[in-house]
């Protein structure tokens, strides 16, 4: 090509865009790219979140050289006219070669995958209406950018010890609903379906992630002669024959799942005593069995014979709509089993004292971050109906999702409202009337205190009158 020909070439100026119809845009008769379904549904979902705002390349003839997906995205939405940028200054046998080179340059870049995470760490952070897979990355590659830019060495957040009051110092109530961001959390009990409704409202969770109490008795089983000691848990713990503690599960599953998704899974942590109760459970709500996840610690439990290092996690599912699939054979770099290998709190590291004062059965806080990760997507509820010391919370934080969580203990609620303030240096709201957690603690403390004083202020009670005494007439006559 002479120089006199480069030159004009790079002269030209595509600067007319022109909206044509979309039935007079031809498609080529060889097709060069290949489009998965999941593929025209991102492309799709990325004209509708963005419009089009790139026009469709077209030579002389009108027939597409580049933007194929563009156009079909366009049609399958009923676009009327799409913007086209028509290329004249090429022979046909330019453009055959342009329309290679304008889908293969793209695939001689790669990500710098520091800076994309960083990126959507930000875009995270902000308030966006539109959905993040509008970018053409799924949520489990997003998860994964995430997580694989943190540094191994990073402290974490949730490591810090959280106090845990006396009993009768509990600053929430029963019938409490707190908001922390955009997290809830409601003081009562997960067995009744009008309690979960209070929390959820309208919405749906699409996955379930729950510790039921194991119906044993936490002081010397769970607690035992280290400087931690531990309440009796509100329920179920060791008081409960075989039946009723069936009726308890049932009654739990079946009000978690009336607040699900179809399609929801719901994953449920129990001990291998207490196998036939969860399953007689599971059944009773109508769930299916899908799998059963073995949590395998770092160490094993005190005990005789066989000294017990692993809990079982159910996974039930509701319905018959497709589950959520974010590992799908590790397509999207998660490779994943049903063997779950995490410390428990017997080796959580440094801070075990601190997670040990906060819960007895204190469960991994990245082991429920990644199952949370493999069952729902970004923005899309995790119900827990039996919060503990709030690591369904902590870990939906964390991944971007968002926890309904109900817990009966006061206590616990406390605990956990400190400790998601303190991993995120958020406050926690009251629902009802929109103080923090500080200004209700106030307030509930002086109204403790002022009763405590009209009590003590209060005369005491005068000593009870003697009854009347009642002098019957006599009734016998002398003799």
């Amino acid at each position: 090509m002479s120089p006199d020909i480069q030159q004009l070439r790079h002269n030209v100026r595509l600067d007319r865009i022109h909206y044509l119809p979309v039935g007079e845009l031809v498609l080529h008769d060889r097709r060069l790219r290949k489009r998965s379904a999941a593929a025209k549904r991102a492309l799709v979902a990325s004209v509708q979140g963005f419009g089009i705002v790139l026009p469709i390349l077209v030579d002389a003839n009108t027939v597409v050289v580049a933007g194929e997906g563009i156009l079909e995205a366009a049609r399958s939405l009923g676009y009327i006219e799409v913007p086209t940028l028509r290329v004249e200054h090429l022979d046909d046998s330019e453009v055959r070669l342009l329309r290679i080179a304008l889908n293969k340059l793209g695939e001689k870049a790669e990500w710098d995958q520091i800076e994309l995470a960083a990126e959507f760490t930000d875009l995270l952070s902000l308030d966006i209406d539109l959905a993040y897979e509008v970018t053409g990355f799924e949520t489990p590659e997003i998860d994964n950018l995430i997580q694989g830019a943190a540094t191994a060495d990073e402290k974490d957040p949730d490591d810090a010890p959280v106090e845990v009051g006396e009993p009768g110092s509990a600053v929430a109530r029963v019938g409490d609903i707190w908001e922390a961001g955009a997290h809830r959390v409601l003081c009562g009990s997960s067995l009744e379906e009008e309690n979960i409704a209070l929390l959820m409202g309208e919405d749906r969770a699409a996955m379930v992630m729950t510790d039921h109490p194991f119906n044993v008795k936490i002081q010397n089983n769970v607690s035992g002669l280290g400087k931690n000691k531990h309440r009796e848990f509100a329920q179920a713990s060791g008081e409960m024959s075989e039946a009723e503690f069936v009726t308890f599960l049932s009654r739990s599953i079946t009000a978690l799942a009336a607040f699900c998704q179809d399609g929801a899974l719901l994953y449920m942590y129990m001990d291998w005593r207490h196998v036939w109760e969860m399953m007689s459970g599971i059944r009773a709500a109508s769930l299916q069995l899908f799998n059963i996840a073995v949590w395998v610690k770092a160490s094993p439990a005190m005990g005789a014979f066989y000294r017990s290092q692993h809990e079982l996690c159910f996974i039930a599912k509701k319905g018959h709509a497709p589950h959520r699939n974010n590992i799908q054979l590790g397509r999207f770099g998660r490779s994943r089993s049903n063997c779950w290998f995490y410390a428990g709190v017997n080796s959580f590291g440094p801070d075990r004292a601190e997670q040990l004062a906060m819960h007895p059965t204190c469960k991994n806080v990245a082991m429920v971050a990644d199952a949370i990760q493999d069952a729902s997507h970004r923005g899309e509820i995790v119900l827990d109906g039996f919060l503990g010391s709030g690591t369904t919370l902590i870990a939906a934080e964390r991944t971007g999702r968002i926890c309904r969580g109900v817990e009966l203990d006061p206590l616990y609620v406390d605990t956990i409202l400190h400790r998601w303030e303190q991993a995120t240096g958020g406050k926690v709201v009251l629902q009802a009337t929109g103080e923090t957690l500080e200004q209700v603690s106030l307030r509930r403390a002086a109204e403790r205190d002022a009763v405590a004083d009209a009590s003590a202020a209060a005369p005491p009670d005068a000593s009870p009158a003697r009854p009347d005494i009642v002098v019957r007439p006599r009734t016998r006559r002398a003799a």
